[in-house]
């Protein structure tokens, strides 16, 4: 089961939201950029520069290429509507090839001296989102910071990579990775003309957005273009593939469209449709082993000494693999052992099983329950437990780091099938850091203990980008992965101070260590 299956009810539920909308008001803000003049809108106290293009289309020749620079205009372009999607999932009603674009957006209120700046990549299975999900003025006003989120290619069109397209490109695949680096060029040229300083640049994002964030820290590019980041829910190691394997997925999707006998497969595939490209291409994803990923994972690769020593925050919810439990209710005790046979050897199952037995007082649930845990711990989908712990320790080693679990086992989200309990899953925490984005119907259900949990996670990620340490006046101490061995965990009920010995236990991750192949089967 694939990271982008597992977020199907996640992704139903961004569709169907709509970011929340305050009182315009009549002085429209303007700024000048590389390619023109914009003019945005006044929202809730912040000014707010909606669908700037950072590139141009991708499309035609552009399409399966890295980004161009977006094209220049004459007239004071309209900013104060958000931009398309990417192509994804819903029909192209609801999305554009000609996607390229972000959002900045700014307290309205005088600043003294330029901003600190958060990019934001959005997460989504690298097949779904985008720049307008996770609002961004709460943030932004509350922090004293500029927040830029950004569109990137997604699925086939985003990481399809074809032996056609290395022969004329010079490399393929990574377009969503490229896609993003590319803001960032856009964000160091042009962020000065929105109040944003871009020297203080932090890079953050969530799931799918943190694998590409993870690429980007591993590489040439820290230090650079952005000084510190944010890695939330994803551990560096998942959900991307060995250049062969994503050699293989792009020769098949090829044979899918009919372009793999093609006199020129390159034209062939930039000549079907976005939707015919979407339905072929199955799971695409971020790949290592090509000309710009060395022929190692990001999560080794943050370990070296060689990379710039930035600052960084990494954490991950304490129940993130409860989002795929809506798959595995109703699973019986014989669907369990052949779950995981499928997964692991006979020996290894076995193992698994008397450390994760089934409970009969969870009912229907009970498969459901185990299965979860496994996925959590294990780190097997990619985006908590055991991997980003240890991702945490082997980047302390470089740099500053602070790691966090965000606990809180009863969050608002949506319901269950069947009563399940969703906890503490992947995205849980997203509501209270963007309450006004898609996740508004949650925020508003805050009891007052998780209202001022929100509130304090906000002002830790914006101390951050502000000033490099989550250490936010008022707040307890927060100490860094490589000072104490320690973690924070979030929780309505007040935050603590942790060693990470405990988390590492919690997530049983001794046994998962004595098994490291179990970190190759995220595809099953």
């Amino acid at each position: 089961m694939s990271r982008s299956l597992m977020l199907a009810l996640l992704t139903l539920t961004l569709c169907l939201a709509a970011p929340g909308v305050g009182q315009a008001q009549t002085d429209a803000p303007e700024a000048t950029v590389t390619q023109g003049r914009v003019r945005g809108v006044t929202l809730d106290g912040t000014d707010q520069f909606l669908g700037l293009p950072y590139a141009a289309a991708p499309v035609r020749d552009l399409r399966f290429a890295p980004p161009a620079p977006a094209p220049a205009w004459d007239d004071v372009r309209d900013a104060s509507q958000a931009g398309p999607r990417c192509p994804q999932g819903g029909g192209p009603d609801t999305w554009s090839e000609d996607c390229l674009v972000l959002n900045v957006i700014r307290p309205s209120a005088p600043a003294a001296a330029p901003r600190a700046v958060m990019v934001y990549v959005h997460g989504g299975g690298a097949t779904s989102g985008s720049a307008t999900d996770n609002g961004g003025a709460v943030l932004a006003r509350e922090g004293d910071i500029v927040v830029v989120t950004i569109n990137y290619r997604l699925g086939a069109l985003g990481f399809l990579t074809h032996p056609a397209v290395a022969a004329v490109e010079g490399q393929a695949g990574n377009y969503g990775v490229l896609d993003t680096r590319a803001a960032l060029i856009w964000v160091r040229d042009n962020i000065r003309a929105f109040g944003g300083d871009p020297e203080k640049v932090t890079l953050a994002g969530e799931s799918a957005g943190g694998t590409v964030i993870c690429n980007l820290v591993a590489g040439a590019d820290a230090g650079a273009l952005f000084r510190a980041a944010i890695i939330s829910s994803d551990d560096c190691l998942h959900d991307v593939d060995d250049l062969t394997v994503s050699i293989a997925r792009g020769l098949e999707t090829a044979r899918k469209l009919g372009c793999e006998e093609a006199a020129d497969p390159l034209a062939c595939l930039r000549g079907r449709s976005a939707v015919e490209i979407l339905a072929a291409g199955g799971f695409a994803a971020p790949h290592y082993g090509g000309r710009t990923e060395p022929g190692r994972t990001a999560f080794d690769r943050i370990a070296q000494e060689d990379r710039a020593p930035i600052p960084l925050m990494i954490g991950a919810n304490a129940e993130e693999g409860r989002i795929a439990g809506p798959a595995f209710v109703g699973f019986d005790a014989a669907d369990y052992r052949a779950w995981l046979r499928r997964l692991v050897d006979e020996e290894s199952a076995r193992r698994i099983e008397a450390l994760y037995p089934l409970d009969p007082a969870h009912g229907d649930h009970a498969a459901a329950e185990a299965i979860t845990r496994i996925l959590t711990d294990s780190s097997m989908r990619g985006y908590g437990g055991c991997a980003s712990l240890v991702l945490a320790g082997n980047a302390a080693r470089q740099g500053p780091v602070w790691f966090y679990e965000f606990a809180d086992l009863n969050p608002p989200m949506w319901d269950g099938p069947d009563g399940w309990r969703f906890g503490a899953a992947h995205a849980a925490e997203l509501a209270y850091l963007w309450p006004d984005g898609v996740f508004q119907s949650h925020s508003t259900r805050f009891d007052p203990a998780q209202a001022e949990l929100a509130q304090r996670m906000r002002q830790r990620w914006s101390a951050f980008v502000r000033t490099l340490s989550p250490n936010a006046e008022g707040l307890a101490p927060w100490p860094g992965v490589g000072e104490t061995n320690a973690a924070i965990v979030f929780r309505p009920q007040g935050d603590v101070v942790v060693p990470t010995s405990a988390l590492s236990d919690d997530h049983r991750c001794a046994f998962w260590r004595s098994m490291p192949w179990i970190m190759d089967r995220g595809e099953d």
